[in-house]
């Protein structure tokens, strides 16, 4: 990269280059304005728009201008100009932790270094954002001994605190026999990924960075046991990294054996082995091994590790007045009167560090006892699977940690939300709500736990097609997050999402369409076009044109979401399998049988293989791929497709649930294709009947079974058996998506069938006025004159001039 010294930058004069990375270089700059040097971080002319390390660069500009404190490096600009990417930063002299670490440091120095960099970290986590990459080399000493923290480029936003906000569902579009688009989506749920990042550049012979499409993010030396192991990173893994830092400043040694190979590393920091912590204050030993314990919810926050380093910086002070306390209290008359603020923060710290510390062993020993049945001991040759282990913490957790109640809570939530994953529902429901009510009971009621929560009983909520409590829940989550967080916040975003999937699911799409699209605007300026959550958000918008009638304006949002899906989490994810759903069932919409096929029968393959072939996910697939083959012609090769379909969500979700009574429609639809009329017609009346006590009389997904029904009462002539089927669906579908919908048109097209049918010209010349105004143009505008139930009409000025018009491309 060519020096840019001597050049002029908008403002800002390049004085000289400072060092170089793999993005680009550093320079020291003038800004000729306010006349004060500043850092200049130049990206690589080389690494264009798009790419990974232009998208970290933005990235870590975003995360800079969101937090602002004394120990974290202070973004000034953000500059792109003559096809260069500028960050203007905080110049910093000084030099890092880890050259300050090689001269001998005084243990109150060490503990104000310590103090400063969880202070950051607090500020930082506050803002839910997560930096993934601490270690010496990004901390810098100024000659002042001000700690400031650099290197945001793989920072992650979040939520608060140590588990991730529950990401933003994606919605599945409709099941079958809802062919109309008059159904309400399930919904499908999405993880929240790590994103693909580069590693930083390691100081030679010192770490090892290390990235693996996207798996593991940081500096393997001092990256946590989960980060390691490609999980998500938390803000318990920046205390993690914490930990690791302390320990090579206070004991002068780095976490690990000298001279590892990467893969000998790797392996270490995935296990959590590093070298014990020996010879040194007992206190700080304890707090560094509480830092690093293996289980993310066994390490204290931020706050709880800043207030425990601001005790031990008081020790000295509390020992020397130690044989004069009793003497001044009774001068001043405190054993009456209380104590004073310094004594009091003292003892409330040692409390809450006691507290914490039993918290942190009662954690530990749950764990134990419930992954001891793994061993070959306890478990006398029988295999021990997942939901077996999960089972026992639920039964177990019941009696356990009642004196811990937010770290039983904890347990309780990350449990019900495993059970959920796994579309175990019923088992997720009575953890999750014992969560919020611990925590209702005893946290404030704006506390994020709290969001945190009502959000997961929410998602629970909207699968179980409980959509009115899942609605107040998400209202209030989102009034929680808004006011502690910003209205910009990642969790914000995420929590519109939710709420309009709610809305989505209810029919209200007015209400919907904003939430979608202010949760998608959000997403894409914090994360960038190419995020998971960003294609979650497009996956819900393009749902919602798709029930609109905008196939044309869903399609490339549809595309766009399985090409970020696919990029970011890779081929074997169930946001994949339903963003080929998906794909799948528009398709299909579009007559397009043989590649619809092909989508739904990839995205079966991918459910049934991380889900399981018995999740509510992968019968939705079977039952799409179904009617795809049903619509093809191939009926026979459909109905065992269907049949376990409905098994799988009888026995997943109950026989009262919504999908079920799709799924019921579908099969009716088979049925009649069959020519197994009573039988179809057995099913479309148990389909309306579990619909309506699910959802309500009045919701616009019953008009596929009431619309489907009547077809087949029209298909064997009695018109008026069909009638009433129809204008019902008509009332439940006009006012939310208009005449124009083609749904509905389908509707107005039958009415006036049936009319003209019944004899009543007038009636059925107004329906077909109303229906010929559909948006697009559907292959039954080209041939009314031909249909065979609209021949009474031939000859009628009215009518012909329709279907002139009709007939126009």
């Amino acid at each position: 990269m060519t020096s840019l010294s001597g050049e002029k930058i908008g403002a800002f004069r390049v004085l000289e280059l400072l060092g170089q990375g793999g993005m680009g270089d550093v320079y020291v700059g003038v800004d000729e304005r306010l006349d004060r040097r500043v850092a200049l971080k130049v990206l690589r002319s080389d690494l264009h728009p798009g790419t990974e390390s232009q998208q970290r660069f933005l990235r870590e500009a975003r995360v800079l201008s969101q937090v602002a404190h004394p120990n974290i490096c202070q973004i000034f600009d953000y500059l792109s100009s003559a096809g260069r990417e500028v960050l203007v930063l905080e110049l910093i002299e000084g030099q890092s932790l880890a050259r300050a670490m090689k001269r001998s440091l005084a243990f109150r120095q060490k503990l104000a270094i310590a103090r400063q960099i969880a202070e950051a970290l607090l500020a930082a986590h506050e803002k839910g954002i997560i930096h993934r990459d601490l270690k010496p080399e990004n901390i810098l000493i100024t000659p002042g001994n001000q700690v400031k923290i650099l290197d945001f480029g793989i920072s992650r936003l979040q939520e608060e605190g140590p588990e991730p906000p529950r990401a933003e569902p994606g919605v599945q579009l409709p099941l079958p026999g809802f062919e109309d688009g008059l159904t309400r989506p399930a919904s499908a749920p999405a993880g929240d990924p790590e994103e693909i990042t580069a590693g930083t550049g390691a100081a030679p012979g010192r770490s090892t960075s290390l990235t693996s499409q996207g798996s593991i993010i940081g500096t393997l030396a001092y990256m946590s046991p989960e980060q390691a192991r490609g999980e998500m990173a938390q803000a318990a893994s920046d205390l993690y990294s914490l930990g690791l830092v302390l320990q090579e400043l206070f004991t002068g040694h780095r976490p690990y054996p000298k001279g590892l190979e990467s893969a000998e590393l790797l392996e270490r920091a995935r296990e959590g082995r590093t070298l014990p912590v020996a010879g040194i204050d007992a206190d700080v030993a304890a707090l560094i091994r509480r830092l690093t314990a293996f289980a993310p919810a066994a390490r204290p926050s931020s706050a709880d590790a800043l207030e425990r380093i601001l005790w031990i910086q008081g020790k000295p002070g509390r020992r020397r007045r130690k044989a004069l306390v009793a003497a001044a209290l009774a001068v001043m008359g405190l054993f009456s009167g209380g104590m004073t603020i310094q004594t009091l923060r003292a003892r409330r710290a040692e409390r809450a560090t006691r507290e914490e510390a039993e918290a942190t062993r009662r954690v530990a020993d749950f764990l134990t006892g419930l992954f001891k049945v793994s061993d070959p001991g306890e478990a006398r040759g029988n295999t021990v699977t997942a939901r077996e282990l999960l089972d026992k913490g639920a039964r177990d957790i019941t009696g356990e940690l009642v004196n811990q109640p937010q770290v039983r809570a904890q347990l309780m939530d990350t449990m019900g939300m495993v059970y959920y994953e796994m579309g175990l529902y019923p088992q997720a429901r009575p953890l999750l709500m014992e969560a919020l009510a611990i925590r209702e009971r005893t946290l404030p009621p704006t506390d994020l736990k709290v969001a945190e929560s009502l959000n997961d009983l929410g998602m629970l909520e909207l699968k179980e097609g409980a959509f009115d409590q899942g609605a107040a829940h998400f209202q209030r989550c989102l009034a929680i997050r808004t006011q502690r967080l910003g209205a910009g916040s990642l969790a914000v975003a995420t929590t519109q999402g939710n709420l309009g999937g709610i809305y989505y699911s209810q029919g209200k799409y007015d209400l919907a369409e904003p939430l979608y699209r202010q949760s998608l605007r959000t997403k894409e300026g914090l994360l960038g076009p190419r995020h998971g959550e960003v294609a979650t958000a497009l996956n819900n918008l393009a749902s919602l044109l798709w029930q609109q009638g905008k196939y044309a304006e869903a399609e490339p949002l549809f595309l766009r979401n399985l090409a970020i899906e696919e990029a970011t989490r890779g081929s074997d994810h169930p946001d994949v399998a339903l963003a080929l759903l998906n794909l799948g069932i528009l398709d299909r919409k579009l007559g397009k049988y043989a590649e619809a096929e092909a989508y739904l029968r990839r995205s079966l393959a991918v459910g049934e293989k991380v889900q399981g072939p018995s999740h509510p996910s992968v019968a939705a697939t079977l039952s799409n791929l179904g009617t795809t083959l049903q619509q093809a012609g191939r009926p026979r090769e459909a109905e065992p497709l269907i049949l376990r379909a409905l098994a799988i969500q009888e026995k997943t979700l109950g026989p009262g649930h919504p999908e079920v009574a799709r799924t019921l429609s579908t099969l009716g639809a088979l049925c009649h294709a069959l020519g197994r009329d009573p039988e179809a017609i057995a099913r479309y009346r148990a389909s309306i009947a579990v619909g309506e006590k699910a959802l309500g009389a009045t919701h616009p997904s019953l008009a596929g079974p009431l619309t489907h029904l009547g077809e087949l009462y029209m298909d064997r002539g009695n018109f008026a058996a069909a009638e009433p089927l129809y204008l019902r669906g008509l009332a439940l579908t006009a006012p939310a998506l208009g005449d124009r919908h083609p749904g509905v048109a389908g509707i107005l097209l039958a009415l006036a069938r049936i009319e003209a049918e019944l004899g009543r010209k007038a009636q059925a010349l107004g329906y077909l006025a109303r229906a010929v105004k559909v948006d697009g143009k559907p292959d039954w505008l080209g041939s009314l004159r031909q249909e065979p139930q609209l021949r009474s009409l031939r000859g009628d000025p009215e009518f012909e001039r329709m279907a002139a018009e009709a007939a126009r491309p």
